[in-house]
């Protein structure tokens, strides 16, 4: 099961900055799949692609994965993606280093190769946690 959060981007009462009203969405979002669905343990996977910038986050976590790739290959994808490269330069340089990111990550995901590689990761990740009793597999 997947639990998305309401995307409202620009919408946020008078006075609020917008990743204020982000902020309270998410941490109302992040109780409801629990409360909702009665469940006790699991896996919830919440992606907040600024956590770095927005840390208040990071508590609620059991562990904070932080996928990276080679800056150059950021912008060339965002530039692939259609996006204009210089509005992709400067948004880059308004994110989070990678070291940032790094100091509150505990597993750090390799994005640099293929997207098989990348899924090779993933797997090996969830596999480690079954293993250590983290959370429960569908299979379990």
């Amino acid at each position: 099961n997947t639990y998305s959060i309401p995307d409202s981007p620009g919408i946020r009462a008078p006075g609020k900055r917008t990743s204020d009203t982000f902020s309270e969405r998410m941490g109302s979002a992040c109780a409801n799949p629990w409360t909702e669905s009665g469940v006790t343990y699991g896996l919830l996977v919440i992606e907040i692609p600024l956590l770095a910038e927005a840390s208040g986050f990071v508590g609620m976590a059991d562990e904070v994965i932080s996928v990276e790739a080679d800056e150059e290959l950021r912008l060339a994808r965002a530039i692939k993606r259609g996006m204009d490269p210089q509005d992709a330069k400067n948004r880059l340089a308004r994110q989070a280093t990678d070291e940032q990111r790094r100091k509150i990550a505990n597993v750090v995901i390799d994005n640099n190769g293929s997207l098989e590689a990348l899924e090779q990761q993933v797997e090996s990740w969830y596999t480690d946690r079954v293993n250590e009793h983290m959370f429960f597999s569908a299979d379990s």
